[in-house]
C-alpha cells in the first residue's frame, strides 16, 4: 500500500462478510491496531517517494468505530469520481514531468 508513513497511518479497505449476510463495509484501521504490522519501505525505485510498504493483519480485532460506511457500494459510488479526478491529476503531472526530463536529457546529448 502507498502513503504508509512509518510513524502513523490509516489503512482503508472494503470488507465483505463470509456468508454475504450484509453489504460490504468500508473500514479504516489505524496503525496502532493490535495485530497490524507494517513492513519496511519497499525497495522498488518507482515507489521510493510514495511511502509504500506491505501490511500484515494477524487476528486484528475490528472496532465498529472504524467503520466508515455500512454500504460500501453506495459509499464508493459517491466518492469514486472525486478520487479518480485526484488520481488522474497525479498521473498527468508525473507524465508531464517525466517527458520534460527526457526532453532535457536528449537535448543535452
Amino acid at each position: 500500500m502507498t502513503n504508509l508513513r512509518a510513524d502513523k497511518f490509516v489503512a482503508i479497505f472494503v470488507a465483505s462478510f463470509e456468508n454475504s449476510s450484509r453489504a460490504p463495509l468500508i473500514i479504516a484501521v489505524p496503525s496502532e491496531a493490535i495485530g497490524l504490522t507494517r513492513s519496511a519501505y519497499l525497495e522498488f525505485v518507482s515507489l521510493q517517494g510514495a511511502n509504500t510498504a506491505a501490511l500484515t493483519f494477524h487476528d486484528v480485532a475490528l472496532d465498529w468505530n472504524w467503520v466508515l460506511s455500512e454500504d460500501a457500494e453506495a459509499f464508493l459510488a459517491q466518492t469514486r469520481p472525486e478520487f479518480l479526478g485526484y488520481q488522474f491529476g497525479l498521473a498527468f503531472g508525473l507524465a508531464e514531468r517525466s517527458l520534460s526530463e527526457v526532453a532535457q536529457n536528449l537535448s543535452s546529448n
